[in-house]
């Protein structure tokens, strides 16, 4: 995964504060990983295509969190 250099240095940050996370690449799988269930736990019958992280990178992509 590869996140833009300014929130790279956020999540490391992060992770140095949080215990229970080596670096902040450990803490962005966590936090994608749970953005995705709970997106997909909200999802609406109106959409056919179960969200995973990937869509998840794909829009924070989009969002210019990740490169």
């Amino acid at each position: 995964m590869s996140i833009c250099h300014q929130h790279r240095d956020r999540y490391e940050q992060l992770a140095a504060e949080l215990s229970g996370f080596e670096n902040g690449e450990e803490l962005m799988d966590f936090v994608l990983e749970h953005t995705a269930k709970e997106l997909s736990a909200r999802n609406d019958s109106a959409f056919e295509d179960d969200l995973n992280e990937e869509v998840v990178e794909e829009r924070l992509q989009d969002l210019g969190y990740m490169e």
